[in-house]
């Protein structure tokens, strides 16, 4: 979960880990669209109080892009602590899985340079990459983490992982999205 990502229309499960798990309430989930009007707002069905686990079920019916999600973590103190979440889009969302065919980088493929080119008028495509490792235990986050081992990026962003000259995002799911 991170600022770039699409989000599936209709309806997308997000979820994450309380700043404060023993006196969290409820987590409050908005939309707010490029107009800054709030378009939708869910709240959290269920908490865990032990270990501040969460999850949010929200239903966008439109495509849309430029959006701002907003969680406000609510406290039994009364404090709500907000993070906000830039640029998202609510679309399809399509996830690419392989061995080599995936380590295919656009900036490989055939005619790349004019591919490359078509990416920076494409803004409502968004990739990510999972940096590909090895753990014996979960990968513990929330959503103030920032993580190295993906990034979500818009295909005309040139200074998200990379985009600039396509060596690290797939060549096979690049196109696949694109089509």
């Amino acid at each position: 979960i991170s600022s770039n990502m699409v989000v599936q229309v209709n309806e997308a499960v997000v979820w994450g880990k309380s700043s404060d798990p023993l006196n969290f309430t409820k987590v409050q989930v908005k939309v707010v669209n490029s107009n800054n009007v709030i378009s939708s707002s869910w709240e959290t069905k269920q908490v865990d109080n032990t270990l501040g686990d969460w999850s949010v079920t929200i239903n966008v019916k439109d495509f849309s892009s430029s959006n701002t999600l907003v969680f406000e973590e609510h406290t039994s103190g009364g404090s709500i602590n907000h993070v906000n979440l830039t640029n998202i889009a609510f679309g399809h969302v399509y996830l690419c899985s392989g061995q080599s065919n995936m380590a295919f980088s656009l900036s490989q493929a055939m005619d790349a340079t004019a591919e490359i080119e078509r990416a920076k008028s494409l803004p409502d495509l968004r990739v990510a990459t999972v940096i590909e490792t090895c753990k014996l235990t979960p990968i513990e986050f929330n959503i103030t983490s920032k993580s190295k081992d993906y990034a979500w990026a818009a295909a005309n962003d040139p200074k998200a992982i990379n985009l600039n000259n396509w060596t690290y995002p797939s060549a096979t799911c690049y196109l696949f999205g694109r089509y």
